[in-house]
């Protein structure tokens, strides 16, 4: 692949700021992605960022390029999914990215996963990455994403499976707030079994509330501080009123 060498310096210009040449760079790279001539793996990050393009002329594109390769047989955005979320996170952490764009992107990515089998696959890696996530803006964007998920039966047996990976870091007032709105969310069309999974989640959630006394405040210098309610709703109660 005589691309290959210069990709780097070619995925580049999508951040150009001539409107022109990002808008022939990602027109180049449609056809070379959707004829499986370049990798989408490489500029999947950059690519995404130009959903908020200015030029609403590139974010059409954008959102095009995606809804094809939502199409194509081996599921790229699905695979490429948790590297994407990480390298954004990193961005946002920078500086580089907005929190507003950085929910923005999320949202749009995970509107493709459709599958249930891959919503449970994807509940699984996002957890895992909990075990390695040792910064604070780390945990707590993946929790968010993972309150971003719409959760049956399955991906929430899983998230359950994986309590022992996350069950730390619920110290931390923002991700047991993710974590929260996920058993609320997910039990409002919920079947019983699946409400019984998540009397489960709540329940240790609140043993881990009880366990730990005050959950984690937020730092200063993570931006708004958070307070918390006290004493807090028990969860479990809440979601039965």
């Amino acid at each position: 692949n005589l691309i290959e060498p210069w990709s780097h310096r070619f995925f580049e210009r999508l951040n150009d700021s001539s409107p022109k040449v990002r808008k022939n760079t990602l027109m180049v790279l449609m056809h070379l992605i959707l004829n499986d001539m370049v990798k989408i793996k490489g500029p999947i990050t950059e690519i995404s960022k130009r959903i908020y393009d200015e030029d609403l002329r590139i974010s059409e594109l954008v959102r095009i390029l995606f809804h094809e390769l939502s199409q194509k047989g081996k599921s790229p955005i699905y695979n490429l999914l948790p590297d994407t979320l990480s390298k954004l996170s990193l961005e946002r952490s920078k500086g580089t990215m907005s929190k507003d764009h950085f929910r923005g992107i999320i949202g749009f990515l995970l509107g493709f996963i459709t599958k249930e089998k891959h919503t449970e696959s994807l509940v699984e890696k996002l957890c895992h990455r909990f075990k390695t996530a040792e910064e604070e803006f780390q945990y707590r964007d993946l929790a968010y994403c993972l309150s971003q998920i719409h959760f049956s039966e399955k991906p929430v047996r899983k998230l359950l499976d994986m309590y022992p990976v996350y069950k730390e870091k619920l110290r931390d007032s923002q991700v047991f707030r993710y974590f929260s709105e996920i058993e609320k969310k997910s039990r409002k069309f919920a079947k019983a079994e699946t409400k019984n999974l998540l009397d489960e989640l709540a329940a240790r959630l609140n043993r881990k509330e009880d366990d730990d006394g005050d959950v984690k405040q937020s730092s200063p210098m993570s931006g708004k501080k958070e307070q918390r309610e006290r004493p807090r709703r028990n969860i479990l109660k809440a979601s039965e009123e």
